[in-house]
C-alpha cells in the first residue's frame, strides 16, 4: 500500500507551514548551507574524553565520512500562540485528526513554556517533509513490499530472530540519507541552541504546569514537575506521542518514548519524526507496543534525550535504545548511574542508516542480548559511546556476537572513555577478544565478514575516527 497522505513534498509542506503560521513563505523556514561549528567539525588528533561534540555535529562527522552533502533548514520561527495550531498539522500529517476543542487545555500553560514547544513542534513539521521527502523515488510497489517486511517483523514468535528479505536493500537504497541526516541535524541543533535552554529556564521559573497536559491522540504530552505517567496508561503499551517532554519527577514511560516508524500501518505509528525529553528525576522506560522504541527509528527519526537522574531502560523487543532501520536513532543519557536491560537489536543497532547510543556520565550496569551494543548488520553505522564512569556489561546469549560487531559491511564502534576499569562477561560463550580495557583493536567476525572498531580509554572515538584504518586488523587478545 503506498500511503499517500505521507507523501507530501517538502516545498509543499513548507508553503503549507508558512501559511499556517502567518509568515513569509522563506523568511524563516529558508534552507541556507550546514551552519559549522568550528573546530568541534574537526576531530582532535588524540581526542580523549575531553572531545564533546554536540549530536548534531556528531552527525556532520559521520555523513561527512560517508560522503552525504547536507543541506540544514533553519529553525523555524514561530509564536507560542500558535501550538495549538502546529498539533493539530502534526497529527493531520500522520492521518489523525485533531480540533480546537481537544486541545483547550493547552491554554492554561505559561508562554514561556508554550514558545521552545512551539518551535520544536514546527521544526518536526519541516524535518518530518524532508523524511518523507528522502523517499519520492520510492513507488507504490516499493512501499507494499515494505509493508510487507513489517508484517513479516510483526509475525515473528521470537521477537529477537531476525527477518532477512533480500528486496529490502535495493528499497533502501534508493533513499536520499542525505535529507534524512540534513533534518536530524537540524532537529539536534534546534534542541541545543534554543529549545532545551528554554525548557530548562522555565523549568527553574517555576511557570511550569502542575499537572501533565495531553492532547487526545498521539502528539505531544507535556509532563509535570512530579512523577508522571507519561503514556497516558495505567499499564503498559500506552498511547504513543510524537512529542513527549517532561521537566523533572520520576518517571515511567511505557510507549514509544522518542521511537519511530514511517511505513507500516499496521501498527498506528506511520510517522516520520519522533522525540523524547527528559530534563531529569529518575526514570523508567519500559518497552511498550512500538516495534521502535526509546531514540529509534525505522525509516524515520527518533531521538531520547534524559539529562539526569538514575534511569532504568528496558526494551525486549523490536528495535530499541537507539537502533535504526534505514533512519536515525539517537539515544542520549547525559548522567546518572543507569540500568540497561535490553535484548537484541538494542544499544545501538544499525541496518542501512545510523544508530547511535551515547551515555556521557556515571556508572552504569548494561544486560543485553546478542546483535546489540554497537552492531550493524548489512549497511550503516552503529556507535555505542560511553564517555566516563565505572560500568559493567553482560551479554545473556549464547553467540558472541555483541559490543562492536559488525556483519557483512558497515561500521560498528564500540567506545568506552574513561580510565576505569570496566567489566565485560557472556553468560554462555567466552568473552570475545575484541573487549578489553585501555587498548584499542579491530575485530573480524567468521559469520559475516564485517570489521568492527572500537577502543577503551585509549583515543576515544575522536581517535577512532581518525585512525581506525591504520589500525592492525588482528583481534587484541584478552
Amino acid at each position: 500500500m503506498t500511503p499517500t497522505h505521507h507523501r507530501l513534498t517538502l516545498a509543499t509542506t513548507l508553503v503549507t507551514i508558512a501559511l499556517l503560521l502567518a509568515i513569509p513563505a522563506g523568511t524563516s523556514l529558508t534552507t541556507p548551507p550546514p551552519p559549522t561549528a568550528g573546530a568541534t567539525l574537526s576531530p582532535p588528533t588524540l581526542g580523549v574524553a575531553a572531545w564533546n561534540p554536540t549530536d548534531g555535529d556528531l552527525l556532520r562527522i559521520l555523513a561527512a565520512r560517508d560522503g552525504h552533502t547536507l543541506h540544514v533548514p533553519a529553525m523555524p520561527v514561530v509564536e507560542h500562540t500558535q501550538l495549538e495550531d502546529l498539533i493539530i498539522q502534526l497529527a493531520a500529517n500522520t492521518g489523525d485528526t485533531l480540533t480546537h476543542d481537544d486541545l483547550t487545555a493547552f491554554a492554561t500553560i505559561h508562554p514561556q513554556v508554550r514558545a521552545p514547544i512551539a518551535t520544536l513542534l514546527a521544526t518536526m513539521l519541516v524535518a518530518g517533509d524532508m523524511v518523507r521527502h528522502a523517499h519520492d523515488t520510492w513507488t507504490a510497489e516499493d512501499w507494499a513490499i515494505w509493508q510487507d517486511y513489517n508484517n513479516q517483523l510483526n509475525a515473528r514468535t521470537d521477537a529477537a530472530a531476525p527477518v532477512h528479505d533480500p528486496r529490502i536493500a535495493p528499497i533502501l537504497s534508493k533513499q536520499n540519507k542525505a535529507d534524512i541526516i540534513s533534518a536530524a541535524v537540524m532537529l539536534n541543533d534546534a534542541l541545543d541552541s534554543t529549545i532545551v535552554p528554554a525548557l530548562q529556564a522555565a523549568s527553574d521559573n517555576g511557570v511550569w504546569p502542575p499537572v501533565m497536559i495531553s492532547d487526545p491522540g498521539f502528539v505531544l504530552s507535556i509532563g509535570s514537575g512530579g512523577d508522571d505517567r507519561m503514556d497516558q496508561a495505567p499499564i503498559l503499551g500506552g498511547v504513543d506521542k510524537q512529542l513527549m517532554i517532561d521537566p523533572a519527577g520520576n518517571d515511567q514511560y511505557g510507549n514509544n518514548a522518542g521511537g519511530c516508524q514511517l511505513g507500516d500501518t499496521n501498527l498506528g505509528s506511520n510517522i516520520p519524526v519522533c522525540l523524547s525529553i527528559d530534563l531529569g528525576g529518575d526514570d523508567t522506560y519500559h518497552h511498550g507496543l512500538s516495534f521502535a522504541g526509546q531514540g529509534s527509528g525505522i525509516n524515520a527519526i527518533g531521538i531520547l534525550r534524559d539529562y539526569q537522574g538514575n534511569d532504568q531502560y528496558n526494551y525486549v523487543s523490536g528495535y530499541g535504545t537507539g537502533s535504526s532501520k534505514g533512519g536515525i536513532g539517537q539515544f542520549h543519557d547525559y548522567a546518572g548511574n543507569d540500568n540497561y536491560n535490553t535484548r537484541s537489536q538494542s544499544l545501538a543497532y544499525g541496518s542501512d542508516g545510523y544508530a547511535i547510543f551515547r551515555d556521557d556520565k556515571g556508572d552504569d550496569t548494561t544486560t543485553t542480548r546478542t546483535s546489540s551494543g554497537g552492531y550493524t548488520y548489512r549497511t550503516g553505522t552503529a556507535l555505542y559511546w560511553d564517555r566516563d564512569g565505572t560500568d559493567t556489561r553482560t551479554v545473556d546469549s549464547y553467540f558472541n556476537n555483541a559490543f562492536g560487531v559488525a556483519d557483512i559491511d558497515g561500521n560498528a564502534w564500540f567506545v568506552d572513555e574513561g580510565t576505569q576499569t570496566d567489566t565485560f562477561a557472556y553468560t554462555h560463550s567466552t568473552k570475545p577478544p575484541h573487549l578489553c580495557n585501555n587498548c584499542h583493536w579491530s575485530y573480524t567476525n567468521t559469520w559475516g565478514g564485517g570489521t568492527a572498531y572500537g577502543n577503551d580509554n585509549d583515543g576515544g572515538l575522536a581517535y577512532l575516527i581518525g585512525h581506525q584504518a591504520d589500525w592492525d586488523p588482528s583481534p587484541k587478545a584478552p
